[in-house]
């Protein structure tokens, strides 16, 4: 998490934001003491806000939250955490230089020299960034036959996720109308969010579902922005939009269906105990992708035959079942599944 927020706070680029080992400390030491700051905290980022320099007034960011103390602008509070700035992001206001997050809960960045809409980006992102973490495990799950997701081997950089359509169309939702063509922006980020929807109910990321995760944002061109496509994600949820993406999806290629719950039912079983919650939720999803009780028994026991998970009790493909479906997939994955001798 360290590393990530870093690089939220390098790429302000303000000559008033000072970033861990180049914080002064003599402006870290005012800050903590003017900031209420504990010294357990660990400090990776200073916005000075004073006229002379001494950072007595400004904006700290640690592991924990925010840490602030304003210039005539008393408020009753003078620190966030990230926990509680991830679950009020919505209530979030701007006035002028004030960012409120409660009445009697403000920061005021005027001298900071960050523009204030900037400013409350970078809060939001690191915001997400901390959740994000909050949610991954460090539980080592690999052994010799489950090591991390390769990256595509050398002349399949072409090779995209599923749900990349060569066609366009216009999705109409509360985002405005998107001109979906082949590998757009806009169906990249849609996707990645349906993913995130699945794999956040979960509660948690862990390394292997992160290790596939990492290989497909590379190669849609989107390193650096899982947690706005985490916030996308909630987004797309609280505001209804996410089936009506997916059938829009879904009518723009009729193969997405499954190959979708196929990547879903993969993310969600990739740890060995799969839950009832996870079967529920892989039932309900058929049907939302118009899947029959036999293609889904089918991604089913793909499923397991990929991750190596007991086949016992699954219902196994008729020799002839049509792999077409999910020829957009992983290169090593494809392998796998096309060595259908192995499970005739």
């Amino acid at each position: 998490m360290e590393g990530k927020f870093l690089e939220f706070l390098e790429n302000i680029g303000s000559p008033n934001l000072y970033i861990y080992d180049f914080i002064p400390n003599d402006k870290l030491e005012n800050a903590r003491e003017c900031y209420s700051i504990p010294r357990s905290e660990k400090i990776l980022g200073l916005v000075d806000t004073t006229f002379w320099g001494s950072a007595k007034t400004g904006v700290a960011f640690g592991l924990k939250g925010v840490y602030w103390m304003n210039l005539g602008k008393y408020t009753e509070h003078n620190f966030i955490s990230w926990g509680d700035l991830y679950n009020n992001m919505s209530t979030i206001d701007l006035s002028d230089s004030t960012i409120w997050f409660e009445p009697n809960c403000a920061i005021d960045i005027n001298m900071s020299k960050i523009k204030p809409d900037v400013f409350v980006e970078l809060i939001k992102d690191l915001a997400n960034c901390y959740y994000f973490n909050k949610c991954s495990t460090s539980v080592d799950l690999y052994s010799p036959v489950n090591e991390k997701v390769s990256l595509v081997e050398e002349g399949n950089k072409d090779i995209m996720p599923i749900g990349i359509s060569d066609n366009s169309l216009n999705i109409v939702d509360e985002f405005g109308v998107y001109d979906l063509s082949n590998k757009s922006e806009d169906v990249r980020c849609h996707y990645s969010a349906l993913l995130f929807m699945i794999i956040l109910d979960d509660g948690y990321i862990d390394e292997r579902q992160q290790s596939k995760l990492s290989y497909w944002l590379e190669h849609l061109n989107l390193n650096g922005r899982q947690a706005e496509l985490c916030e996308l994600a909630y987004r797309l949820s609280s505001q209804d939009s996410l089936e009506e993406v997916i059938n829009f999806l879904i009518m723009q290629d009729p193969r997405l269906g499954k190959s979708l719950l196929l990547d879903v039912s993969l993310f969600t079983s990739m740890v060995e105990s799969s839950s009832s919650k996870v079967s529920s939720r892989l039932e309900m999803l058929a049907k939302v992708f118009l899947i029959n009780d036999v293609e889904l028994k089918d991604i089913l026991y793909l499923t397991a035959f990929i991750l190596e998970h007991s086949t016992d009790g699954l219902c196994k493909p008729q020799p002839d079942i049509d792999l077409s479906s999910y020829h957009l997939w992983l290169p090593e994955h494809q392998q796998i599944l096309f060595r259908k001798s192995l499970w005739k």
